[in-house]
This record gives C-alpha cells, sequence and structure tokens, in this order.
C-alpha cells in the first residue's frame, strides 16, 4: 500500500492536494486538518476516483476534549461515493480470483498524512 499511495502522490493527482496538515492537538489545528482533508477528497472527486466525498466533521466536545489532551485520538469519518475501482476489483476477485490492489483512494489520503508534521497519523 504504501509504494502505491507514494506512486500516485507523485503524478499530478499529488500536486492537486492541498499541503500536509500539521498534526498537533489544538482546535485550531482540527480545523484546519478538516479543511485541508476536504480539499484533498475535492482533488479526488476532480480526478474521478469517486463520484462524491464528503467530511463527517467530528463533535466540537470532542475536538475540545482532544485539544486539551483527553483524548488521544481524533475520529475523522470520511464519506466517499462511487468509487469505480472498488467494482472491477470485486469483478477481477470474482471471476479471476486476483489478488486485490491497494485502494486508490485510502493509499493517496495515508500517503499524504504519513508524511504530515507533528504526532503524526495512525
Amino acid at each position: 500500500r504504501q509504494e502505491f499511495g507514494q506512486q500516485l502522490f507523485a503524478g499530478p493527482l499529488g500536486k492537486a492536494f492541498p499541503a500536509r496538515p500539521k498534526i498537533m492537538a489544538s482546535q485550531e489545528e482540527a480545523a484546519l486538518i478538516i479543511k485541508r482533508l476536504q480539499a484533498a477528497l475535492a482533488s479526488m472527486v476532480a480526478s474521478n476516483l469517486c463520484s462524491s466525498a464528503k467530511i463527517e466533521g467530528p463533535d466540537e466536545v470532542l475536538v475540545d476534549i482532544w485539544a486539551t489532551g483527553g483524548m488521544e485520538d481524533l475520529v475523522i469519518n470520511a464519506i466517499i461515493e462511487g468509487d469505480p475501482l472498488v467494482d472491477a476489483q470485486l469483478i477481477l476477485n470474482e471471476e479471476l480470483a486476483a489478488p486485490a490492489v491497494p485502494d486508490a483512494i485510502f493509499a493517496l489520503l495515508a500517503t499524504w498524512l504519513e508524511k504530515a508534521p507533528g504526532p503524526g497519523y495512525v
């Protein structure tokens, strides 16, 4: 997955992504992370990797708890619809028993977030 993500990120799609977020526990950084994540998802929609993608932002109370150190992880849900590669992978797996390749959307997002400064992405 890492090599696949790096190859995708090195191409034109990676250049369309916003700057990597600095992952630090603060309310301002949480808002910036969500904003940049929305921009990254928008670039994937624009490149036809999916038909729609949106963020279900975390509750403000959870952001506050995370920012003050009361919670180690801040969960941000993304809803991605219309990934044409998922259907193709299912058909290949069913008909040819071919090994599944890593999901392009997950590989791109993980590559982008893993190289973010700060304590990082898990």
